[in-house]
């Protein structure tokens, strides 16, 4: 809405002759007329103008920058925050929902088929290691041990007699089996985020 201009000739009481013959109650008429017209318009048109005006502007302002919003984040696109306030009041456009949750992120990479795709999923938070994932530990042959044995044949209560004094060397294989099923806490240390996916 453009403002329109005043056209009232407010002017009246400068056209006047030089010395008119009016009382002074008459003469006061014609300033009081000149100032009511002048209040009525700024009340009236010229307030309610500039107030069309700045609301025009700013729901100017406002659709650009929804556009521009709107355009930096395209259905598809997450964010990541600390607030659990869904973007939709923020932003005022889309639908956006909570994805991702008790999940970790991982960098896209066209040479794993893991992470060849965005919006893949898998792994686990824990994992159970099987008997057959543990290696048979075996030890060298040179790896030998010292194995000394003493015995006594006491002939009386003085403790005479013959000690013998035998030593001899141990070698052999040490496996390791698994017999507990427990599984392990593999989680890394993490930090929460609410992630919200425009869908809509």
């Amino acid at each position: 809405m453009s403002i329109p201009k005043l056209t009232d000739d407010l002017n009246i009481i400068q056209t006047l002759d030089n010395q008119p013959a009016l009382t002074p109650a008459q003469l006061k008429a014609k300033f009081d007329e000149s100032g009511n017209t002048i209040k009525t318009y700024i009340n009236s048109i010229l307030v309610d103008g500039i107030n069309d005006a700045i609301d025009t502007v700013t729901a100017s302002i406002d659709t650009a920058i929804t556009t521009k919003l709107q355009a930096i984040y395209p259905v598809g696109r997450v964010i990541y925050s600390e607030s659990s306030i869904n973007p939709a009041t923020i932003f005022g456009f889309g639908t956006w929902e909570l994805t991702g949750q008790g999940q970790f992120i991982v960098g896209y990479d066209e040479n794993n088929d893991k992470f060849n795709a965005g919006g893949k999923t898998g792994g686990s938070l824990t994992k159970t290691i099987a008997s057959n994932q543990i290696p048979t530990l075996t030890l060298d042959d040179q790896v030998v041990k010292d194995v000394s044995v003493t015995t006594s044949n006491k002939a009386d209560l003085t403790f005479t007699g013959t000690v013998v004094t035998a030593v001899g060397k141990t070698r052999g294989q040490a496996k390791i089996t698994n017999n507990n099923q427990q599984a392990l806490d593999i989680t890394p240390t993490y930090r929460t985020m609410y992630m919200y996916k425009r869908v809509s």
